[in-house]
């Protein structure tokens, strides 16, 4: 009895040990498939997520395509839409369709809507204009959270060094760049008013808030974009939305298509913004003693072109003593202070020229803002602070930084410091606060580290490149890196947009080797695409140059076109180019031939010596004026002179 009571006890034991194992198994079991459900859900979830994003961003390329590829159109791009102007098809300098690049419930505004639309106005009631016919943002947006949302709507966030306070970050534009520095905004230009509906102004720029109203657009399950047209108020309270049924049916959300989600969107246009890797312009603080002296009445400042009149903004004001600039109101000019060769932050249409002073200024010298820029080097003129001398006068070099991927970079500085930490910017430009964190979320909506647009003309077709280069058959004889560069730039599939002009001993002294080309029909083929293009009505504008000028002088006016870009660069002195020089003389033969085969020769003026100027200079020099001074103060010694035959008169 006593063994098989033992027995017992240990198949209890057993078997309790078993239940106690399944039981484990089972637990680790559902926990298994519990986990694999939450992550199923959080994945299905990432998905859809991902995907609503997707059809926002597919929803404003197609809104793109279908505005760039009008017939006969012209468009223009801003942030949140493209005009486009046409007129039946027809060059007009009207609107013709406004193309939105946010969410709304008419993502086109066609002609006949264009006379009632006013995209920059606030529209009545909700109620009264429920469809968005006459404006996309009613007055009590607001009231009505299911159908508009504010995608400026700011997130408050505990921000380092603030002692735990909670700081507003804004998705698209922060107010704060309206904030005073030196007793002006901090961005050039930037402002608003309380009078902008649901504007605030008032108090402290942290409770500054400027809305950006959108409407939502509603995403069913197989795909469908669809949206509210009318409110609906829950029984229990809360807003909603609903649809009437007076459109298309498979607009309509259904039990067997139902909504899975809602986007609300703005598309910004990164070409409307300065480019951090390319701008350089001029700041307003200057060491240079020039400080806040900048006017358009007073002196060049960055700017920089061919001087043509006698006033102080062409020549500048100098000491008549020692040639040195005079300080203060009036000096620099533009024959008194040239630019360096590479400054290019002066060279009339460079992107250099585009100013980052007007978003960075009030806090950044113009040689500081050279500093914080990945190429252009500062120096050289001063941004035409300085008379420039050509005894002591340097070529400015470009800077091999490497360009800035995002604004974030923008904090820190290319070289790195004692145990591989990046210094700052705003420590290695010699500031205290201009390039923080906060000074970048404020100033973010005016800077972009890239703004890529189609370099296209007005009939969205290639541009020509104004800018030769040697004709070779492998297209590297005779080409030096920047001429290689441009060639492969000007090339779009096996079409080059690039003029080319002969190597022959004779190319230079020939009128009809490089504007005929026997042997290479590009020219040829590049003028009559200029030919067939001044033919055609200017999109957006009306009228062609054919019109305008008549064939025959529009024919000619090509064939200028022509010399001017042949003779550009006659003497390339680039490192191993000697022997590739186009014209060593600098002369170059007027081009004449008759290309498009109409009987008449066309072609350009050439570069010879030429007369531009005889002038006939009297000059006195022997009459005393009474109390004539030098600009010291001394008087002017002067000899008498009086007619007469005996030595010492004349």
């Amino acid at each position: 009895m006593k063994a098989s009571k033992n027995l017992r006890a240990v198949a209890l034991v057993i078997v309790l040990g078993f239940l106690t194992l399944l039981s484990v198994l089972a637990i680790a079991f559902f926990s298994s498939i519990s986990t694999e459900t939450r992550a199923s859900r959080t994945f299905a979830s990432q998905a859809s997520t991902r995907q609503l994003a997707e059809t926002a961003v597919n929803l404003v390329m197609s809104q793109i395509r279908e505005a760039t590829v009008q017939p006969g159109a012209a468009w223009a791009s801003q942030p949140g839409m493209i005009r486009t102007f046409s007129d039946g098809g027809g060059a007009s300098p009207k609107a013709n369709a406004f193309f939105k690049l946010y969410s709304a419930r008419n993502m086109v505004v066609g002609k006949t809507q264009l006379v009632t639309f006013d995209p920059e106005s606030v529209g009545p009631s909700y109620q009264a204009d429920p469809d968005g016919s006459r404006s996309d943002t009613p007055v009590d947006w607001d009231k009505y959270p299911a159908i508009f949302t504010d995608l400026n709507s700011p997130v408050l966030v505990n921000t380092a060094g603030t002692g735990g306070a909670l700081s507003p970050v804004f998705p698209i534009v922060d107010p704060r760049a309206k904030e005073s520095v030196n007793g002006i905004p901090l961005v050039e230009g930037f402002d608003f008013t309380a009078d902008i509906d649901k504007v605030v102004a008032g108090g402290g720029s942290d409770s500054w808030r400027v809305p950006m109203p959108t409407r939502w657009i509603y995403v069913l399950r197989d795909g469908t974009l669809t949206t509210p047209d009318a409110n609906y108020t829950p029984s229990g309270g809360g807003a909603g939305c609903s649809w009437s049924g007076a459109g298309s049916k498979a607009l309509l959300p259904t039990k067997d298509n139902p909504i899975v989600g809602r986007i609300a969107f703005w598309a910004d246009d990164d070409s409307s913004k300065v480019n951090v890797n390319t701008a350089g312009g001029y700041g307003k603080q200057s060491k240079t003693g020039f400080t806040d002296g900048y006017t358009l009445d007073s002196y060049a400042g960055s700017f920089w072109d061919t001087p043509r009149f006698y006033t102080n903004f062409d020549i500048g004001q100098t000491n008549p003593n020692n040639g040195a600039l005079i300080p203060g109101v009036g000096a620099g000019g533009l024959a008194a202070a040239q630019p360096f060769q590479k400054e290019y932050q002066r060279y009339p249409g460079h992107p250099a020229t585009t100013s980052l002073g007007a978003v960075l200024g009030n806090l950044l010298t113009s040689e500081q803002i050279y500093k914080l820029v990945p190429r252009i080097n500062g120096g050289g003129s001063l941004g035409g602070t300085v008379r420039t001398d050509v005894a002591t006068a340097v070529e400015l070099q470009l800077k091999p930084e490497r360009l800035y991927a995002s604004l974030d970079e923008l904090l820190f500085s290319e070289s790195p410091v004692n145990g591989g930490q990046r210094e700052t910017n705003d420590k290695y430009v010699g500031t205290d606060g201009a390039i923080t964190p906060d000074i970048l979320e404020k100033t973010k909506f005016f800077l972009t580290p890239y703004s890529r647009s189609p370099d296209l003309n007005l009939f969205g077709l290639p541009r020509v490149t104004i800018w030769p280069v040697n004709q070779s058959a492998d297209e590297a004889t005779g080409r030096n890196g920047f001429d290689r560069a441009i060639a492969f730039c000007s090339t779009i599939g096996a079409k080059k947009f690039i003029f080319t002009r002969s190597l022959a001993s004779s190319g230079a002294l020939s009128t009809t080797n490089d504007i005929q080309q026997t042997a290479y029909s590009q020219n040829v083929a590049l003028m009559k695409y200029l030919r067939q293009l001044t033919s055609r009505p200017i999109p957006g504008f009306g009228g062609n140059f054919e019109s305008k000028y008549g064939t025959d002088n529009r024919d000619m006016i090509l064939g200028e076109i022509f010399d001017y870009i042949r003779i550009a660069n006659l003497r390339d002195t680039t490192t191993g180019m000697t022997s590739y020089q186009y014209a060593k003389a600098g002369v170059v033969a007027p081009s004449r031939a008759d290309v498009f085969g109409t009987g008449k020769k066309i072609g350009g003026f050439g570069r010879a010596a030429t007369i531009s100027e005889a002038s006939l200079v009297f000059y006195c020099s022997g009459v005393e004026a009474a109390g004539a001074k030098n600009v010291d103060g001394a008087v002017i010694p002067c000899r008498r002179f009086s007619r007469g035959s005996d030595a010492g008169r004349s």
